[in-house]
């Protein structure tokens, strides 16, 4: 909500900074999120008077105004129409700097003599828009004709604008009388109200309109009133100013009169031309089949059964409390105008903007809850304001359909609940006098206080609301400071709570950082984990999935990558769709997060180039017929290319066994895997992975008892391009429950009292020689006395042939009675590295 500070005096004559009232103004509840001030760079930007339109020699759509400004005169060359000799327009000379109106970020321009189509223009006529002012930039913005010429813009047109981030409770403040009247309290400062009954006398101009409502729910209460002897002209400058710092485009008399009011007092209105209401007569009703509407913007416009609308007795004219309809606009030929001011439910404007994905001012407002009692006081101040503008004369009041009145109930306290509510005691005159500065009715029932809030206030429902008043406007900063009395009940997590804490205690003694993303994501992002052409491209697509979507072919996958696609990466199945009013693309549950964490780490990647270590360990969601969607918690982390080093470069590469280093790390814990020293057999293995969300020969997935719980690997080259990664990136996906179901029962023995020895071995396989087969042979050669091996390197390239690839281990064997001499070790060792080469032809590497 934006405040024009000039208008804000103009109701509340105080000379208080526009600072302190913005400080006050927090302190009470309303939080002001910044104040513009308008003007501070217009140098060189003054008042100039029209005294010449010449035609350009080289151009039929540029004119050459000259321009006066004090004594000095300009020609200028100018792209605008919509001026004539006399009109007072803003003039930037050389050396002034405006705004872009043509660039799509804010980008400030200075003027500089220019030649134009061989004329030489030395200064501009400036739109709203070039001067910060508004978004117009549909032609010059023409000032007050008495504007006197030569005077600096900045004294003409310079101003302070205060912009509010204000609470859903209060739509009161949705307006300058709202703000006007917290300031008029906070400052003990007289509000100069708007509105006087007594300005206009009821006239009949001889009109009738049949007013129906077919739901009181849905409308309680619409009124309605006429003008004639309209004439659509410009409104006067000080209106538009006003409109164009509030953030509204001015657009004409009629239109500009209902939205100013709308920002003075809060009311949305709305004008139609009378001759365009079909029967005289105005229903508002809900939508019927088959109907449409095109509305202001130009869209037609196809509605539902639950949209409201206004009709006159043969279709739709506007959708109620959203937006008006092209069919009954207010034009330049308009003679006769019924204006409108009703009370909409407020859900209902809200269900009916987002499906049509179409906000307004109007609809915000209604959104949030308005009073019934502000249609007629609305309708008195737009025909008074289009009287004064000289835009035609109207009644005060010609229809009113108010079927179920509601009036406000007084609210009760006992005066000592205020004591035990805020922690400190109040003086009965402060509670009176605070209450009564905001319209508040007072009176006393015994030891009860009766408070009857003004009709603008139907958020105060019961006394802690009153009390609320009494605090914010005596100030918060009265209330003590004061430690909790109260005990804090102990919790003991659950045994799941416990193992999800290691899981994310694992990866972040590992070097991750946590993320937390939205468990809302868009069918556009998970479709793009899949690359496009994949063989056997599906004619059509799953329903609702963006335009090159490829379901997962059974022949893009190995036996592997389908249990990966069913358990882990489940994307050619159809997701939950919900409601999502606050972005109509974000509106399904993921199927997985790792789209949302491939952006995250996108976003990141623009300020570091290494160690992008993040995890999730989040909820996926998949659709169930008939019942609640199922709900799995999976660990997907992501990474980028390098890694910090302690070699001489201070960089390495992430390859396969970094990521199979992290999930072996994780299976530990979950105890899958034995640690150094135990003699048990995994119980998992990873094979390779054939998976169109992966690369080929760099993916692979880890089985446990026969059922794929994990992958990782390198994502494909176009699944990375479509998140904008021009590099290696890399991710895994792990699915506790069914490892914690794998984990065999830990039995724990003594540490061997006897030192382990360590041997290497780099050897030369093929490259469809799986990693899991080698270990596995390893450790069946060695038996007990080969107590682990792990995988720290591998590599690809010149030496090594092209179809094979070269891996190194570190094996560690030792004995539980006895220290193994080398001669042992070694005799061990040959006939492991023997196993290897008899069963895989693997070659030791020199």
């Amino acid at each position: 909500m934006r405040v024009p500070v000039e208008w804000l005096r103009s109701l509340v004559p105080t000379r208080a900074p526009t600072g302190e009232i913005a400080e006050r103004l927090t302190d009470a509840g309303f939080e002001v999120e910044t104040i513009h001030r308008t003007g501070d760079d217009w140098g060189e930007i003054v008042v100039a008077e029209v005294i010449a339109i010449n035609a350009h020699p080289n151009a039929d759509r540029l004119n050459l105004p000259t321009v006066r400004f004090g004594d000095n005169k300009l020609q200028v060359v100018c792209g605008a129409w919509n001026f004539k000799v006399g009109d007072k327009v803003a003039l930037a000379k050389a050396g002034a700097v405006l705004w872009d109106p043509y660039a799509t970020e804010p980008t400030r321009k200075k003027v500089k003599p220019t030649k134009v189509r061989g004329v030489l223009s030395v200064g501009m006529l400036c739109s709203p828009r070039e001067l910060g002012l508004s978004v117009s930039h549909e032609g010059i913005m023409t000032l007050a004709p008495d504007a006197l010429s030569g005077t600096p813009l900045a004294e003409l047109l310079g101003d302070e604008v205060i912009e509010f981030e204000l609470k859903a409770n209060r739509p009161d403040a949705l307006s300058v009388l709202g703000i006007a009247r917290e300031v008029a309290a906070l400052f003990n400062a007289p509000l100069l109200t708007p509105v006087d009954s007594g300005r206009l006398p009821r006239v009949d101009l001889g009109l009738h309109v049949d007013i129906e409502i077919d739901d009181a729910e849905l409308c309680p209460r619409y009124s309605a009133a006429f003008v004639t002897d309209v004439r659509v002209i410009e409104s006067p400058s000080w209106m538009r100013h006003r409109l164009e710092l509030a953030g509204m485009r001015p657009i004409n008399s009629i239109v500009d009169a209902t939205n100013y009011v709308m920002f003075e007092l809060g009311q949305p209105m709305h004008a139609f031309d009378w001759s365009k209401i079909h029967g005289g007569r105005i229903t508002v009703r809900c939508a019927q089949p088959g109907e449409h509407l095109v509305t202001l913007d130009g869209r037609d416009r196809q509605l539902s059964s639950d949209s409201l609308v206004i009709a006159d007795a043969d279709r739709p004219v506007a959708l109620a409390g959203v937006m008006g309809g092209a069919d009954s606009e207010v034009t330049e030929l308009s003679t006769t105008v019924l204006l409108e001011s009703a009370t909409f439910n407020q859900y209902s404007v809200r269900r009916t903007a987002h499906s049509q994905a179409l906000r307004s001012e109007a609809s915000r407002r209604f959104e949030k809850g308005l009073p019934p009692e502000l249609t007629t006081v609305a309708l008195h101040r737009c025909v008074e304001l289009i009287e004064e503008i000289g835009a035609g004369r109207g009644e005060v009041l010609s229809g009113d359909a108010y079927p179920a009145p509601t009036p406000l109930e007084p609210v009760r306290l006992n005066f000592s609940r205020i004591e035990r509510l805020m922690g400190l005691s109040y003086e009965r005159s402060d509670v009176y006098r605070s209450l009564n500065a905001i319209d508040f009715q007072v009176a006393e029932d015994g030891d009860d206080l009766v408070v009857t809030p003004p009709y603008w206030r139907r958020d105060v429902a019961d006394a802690a609301d009153v009390i609320e008043e009494v605090a914010r406007l005596t100030g918060y900063n009265r209330i003590p400071d004061r430690m909790p009395s109260g005990r804090v009940t102990d919790t003991v997590p659950g045994e799941l709570d416990a193992r999800d804490d290691e899981i994310v205690d694992v990866m972040v003694g590992l070097g991750f950082n946590e993320c937390v993303t939205y468990a809302l994501t868009s069918k556009a992002r998970m479709g793009r984990l899949l690359p496009p052409g994949l063989p056997d491209r599906d004619t059509e697509a799953p329903l609702g999935w963006p335009q090159g979507w490829v379901q997962v072919k059974a022949e893009a996958m190995n036996d592997v990558g389908r249990q990966v696609a069913d358990a882990l990466l489940p994307l050619h199945g159809e997701p939950v769709e919900l409601k999502n009013w606050l972005s109509a693309d974000e509106n399904v549950l993921r199927l997985t997060s790792l789209g949302t964490m491939l952006e995250t780490l996108r976003a990141n990647r623009r300020h570091v180039d290494r160690d992008l270590l993040l995890f999730e360990y989040g909820p996926s969601f998949r659709h169930r017929e008939g019942s609640v969607p199922q709900e799995s918690r999976l660990l997907t982390f992501v990474t980028g290319e390098t890694l910090t080093a302690t070699r001489w470069d201070g960089v390495t590469s992430v390859s396969m066994p970094f990521l199979r280093g992290v999930l072996d790390e994780v299976l530990s814990r979950e105890g899958l895997l034995p640690d150094i020293g135990e003699t048990r057999t995994p119980t998992v293995r990873h094979v390779a992975l054939i998976h169109p969300t992966f690369t080929d020969g760099e993916a692979a997935a880890i089985i446990a008892q026969g059922s794929a719980v994990a992958a990782y690997g390198r994502i494909n080259r176009d699944v990375a391009a479509a998140f904008d990664f021009e590099e290696a990136v890399w991710a895994g996906i792990l699915d506790p429950q069914p490892v914690r179901r794998a984990a065999p029962r830990i039995s724990f023995a003594p540490w061997s009292q006897f030192p382990p020895a360590r041997r290497d071995v780099a050897i030369i396989v093929n490259i469809e020689v799986a990693t899991e087969d080698l270990m596995t042979t390893m450790r069946r050669t060695g038996k007990k006395l080969l107590r682990d091996v792990r995988l720290f390197d591998e590599y690809r390239g010149p030496p090594v042939a092209h179809e094979k690839r070269s891996l190194a281990f570190a094996l560690t064997y030792g004995a539980d009675d006895r220290t193994l001499t080398d001669a042992d070790v070694d005799q061990l060792h040959e006939r492991v590295v023997g196993a290897l080469r008899k069963r895989f032809g693997a070659e030791l590497r020199s």
